[in-house]
């Protein structure tokens, strides 16, 4: 059959169309199935259905899409959609750690604390769906269902109940409120649920702590992201998470409240979140913290941020506050100067570095101890041979009148006695129990460095 000139034109035309369409990527396509998987798995949708958003979750990572891998994992951790299964979200985060930092904060979570299934629902949650709740059952069961539900991320339940007219306030015996139970679990769409229906975000617990701070305190950027976000956290609130996030060492969370200029008061002990920062996070963090004249603030044991770091052995903290201009001998109240006291918590490198960065080599301890001595006890050959080179005197006593070559000797770290003889040491000097090097020493092949 022979087509018409214009029908052949139609069917060349609509071919070009064809060809020339770009065809869909695998990106966009896992991006489209992510949408709908959100969609799927939000309280504000009328069409929730978390098996649903399950699937399309699950076909949007097997796409290769990082954060649809790592939404999957938390969904296989919660049990939301499907049932819980540690080792698979393990496997999901190891794909999207790459890519997604989230993952790789996660997985390193999960790898150091195993995930467990979630407890199962209470019987009396199970009855609190939208068509069997009722007043009365929110008015027997409303309170402690809300702070439930929004611990364990139980949507519907959260949903219904609220509808019902449940108090979004009610406390438990600690005073922990639903937002916070769901701030510490890590909710973040529960959280986003009860602060859209008015949830005091400044509510404290008990002790003083609130839902931001549970989130940092957890170590759950994502519910802090949130709530910070709001723009209705106080700056009491953000000032406290400030101390919180140096305690957990939550540096999403730390960043993000140093934008909102985040800057507390030293507490009562003197302590600030450099000091904590420098006692238990990255170097990286700490930097972030260490502005100003107050770089070198000391609580009321006299000890500042770097101070705390050298005593700790953190080499890196130590050399980001020292490059932030933190002072190298800023002492604590015994008069022990950061040297001398990574030097008596027996931390080598720090010391190293401490020396390598010109910290004084002649500060002395409360007994009168100077770093030479504290590094011929610890036997830190290394520490002892830089100080030698940069003259420091062998032959300095504590009030005890021990000298470093004493010291060497009576913890047999014969290596020692020999670099501090070969210095000129004094062998001949006595304690105050008029005791000798070599009388001290603790054997055989550490007296022998005295006869050769």
């Amino acid at each position: 059959m022979r087509l018409a000139p214009f029908a052949l034109a139609l069917i060349v035309g609509a071919g070009a169309q064809a060809a020339a369409k770009p065809a869909s990527s695998p990106g966009a396509d896992a991006a489209a199935l992510l949408k709908r998987a959100n969609f799927h798995r939000s309280a504000a949708s009328k069409e929730q259905d978390p098996a649903l958003a399950f699937r399309f979750m699950r076909e949007a990572a097997q796409k290769g899409l990082p954060a649809a891998q790592y939404e999957l994992a938390k969904m296989l951790i919660e049990g939301r959609g499907a049932p819980f299964d540690g080792d698979a979200a393990r496997e999901w985060l190891r794909k999207a750690s790459a890519k997604e930092r989230r993952a790789a904060a996660l997985l390193v979570k999960v790898t150091e604390r195993p995930p467990q299934p979630p407890p199962s629902i209470p019987k009396r949650t199970l009855q609190l769906t939208p068509l069997a709740l009722s007043p009365q059952a929110t008015i027997r069961n409303g309170s402690a269902g809300v702070f439930d539900a929004a611990a364990r991320g139980d949507l519907p339940a959260l949903v219904a109940l609220l509808r019902a007219g449940a108090s979004i306030e009610a406390p438990d015996a600690n005073g922990v409120t639903p937002l916070m139970a769901a701030a510490r679990e890590g909710r973040v769409e529960s959280v986003r649920i009860l602060l859209e229906r008015g949830a005091d975000s400044n509510a404290r617990d008990r002790q003083g702590v609130s839902a931001l701070q549970y989130a940092v305190l957890h170590r759950r950027p994502d519910v802090a992201s949130l709530l910070i976000a709001t723009g209705k956290i106080a700056k009491t609130s953000l000032d406290a998470a400030i101390f919180a996030a140096t305690a957990s060492c939550d540096e999403v969370s730390l960043a993000r409240l140093l934008e909102k200029d985040a800057r507390p008061a030293p507490r009562k002990d003197g302590e600030t979140p450099l000091m904590r920062a420098a006692a238990n996070c990255s170097p990286e963090a700490t930097a972030r913290l260490a502005q100003g004249d107050a770089i070198d603030a000391a609580d009321k044991n006299g000890r500042s941020a770097l101070w705390i770091a050298a005593a700790r052995g953190a080499g890196e903290v130590v050399a980001a506050l020292h490059t932030k201009g933190a002072s190298l001998e800023t002492a604590d109240r015994d008069g022990v100067a950061p040297l001398l006291a990574a030097l008596e918590q027996g931390h080598e490198e720090t010391a190293l570095l401490l020396i390598g960065s010109g910290a004084n080599i002649d500060r002395r301890t409360g007994a009168g101890k100077t770093p030479l001595m504290l590094a011929a006890h610890h036997g830190f050959a290394r520490v002892v041979a830089t100080l030698l080179r940069r003259g420091a005197d062998p032959d300095r006593r504590d009030e005890q009148g021990m000298s470093a070559l004493m010291a060497a000797a009576r913890n047999g770290h014969a290596e020692i006695v020999g670099a501090l003889l070969s210095k000129g040491a004094d062998p001949k000097l006595r304690n105050k129990k008029r005791e000798t090097a070599i009388e001290l020493a603790a054997d055989e092949k550490t007296r022998k460095q005295f006869t050769n």
